[in-house]
C-alpha cells in the first residue's frame, strides 16, 4: 500500500474512533438524565402550549417564581412544554423543562397530545 492509501486509511480510523467515543457519551448521559415521565412519575400523553409570555413557579402553590416562560411566535409557533398527567386536574399545572419539574397556573394554555404539531388541524 502506498503512503497516500495508509494517511487515508488512518485518517478514517481516527473520525471512526471519534465517533464512537462521543456516541458512548452522550449515551451515557442521556442514560442517566431524568425523563418527564420518572419525574412526573408516570406517563406523559400531554403537553400544554403556551399563547404568550407564562411564570413557571418551582412550587406547586405557585409562591416561588422561576422563570418566565415565551411563546416564540404568539399563534403560529406555540411554546410547548410536557405536562404531567397526574397534575391536569389541579390548581396548578407540572411541567417539565430541561430535566426538571416547574408549576404554571392551571388554565394558561392548551392541553394537547403528546405529539401534537401546530401544522395539524
Amino acid at each position: 500500500m502506498n503512503k497516500k492509501g495508509v494517511g487515508v486509511v488512518l485518517a478514517i480510523a481516527i473520525v471512526a474512533a471519534s465517533v464512537f467515543a462521543f456516541a458512548n457519551t452522550a449515551n451515557v448521559q442521556a442514560q442517566y438524565a431524568p425523563s418527564a415521565e420518572s419525574l412526573c412519575g408516570g406517563q406523559v400523553r400531554f403537553q400544554v402550549r403556551l399563547f404568550g409570555d407564562t411564570q413557571a413557579f418551582a412550587d406547586r402553590n405557585l409562591t416561588q417564581p422561576a422563570v418566565v416562560l415565551v411563546a416564540t411566535t404568539p399563534n403560529k409557533i406555540r411554546s410547548k412544554w410536557l405536562i404531567c398527567e397526574n397534575s391536569i386536574n389541579n390548581t396548578s399545572w407540572a411541567i417539565f423543562v430541561v430535566n426538571r419539574l416547574l408549576w404554571i397556573p392551571a388554565g394558561s394554555g392548551e392541553i394537547v397530545p403528546r405529539q401534537f404539531r401546530d401544522d395539524q388541524r
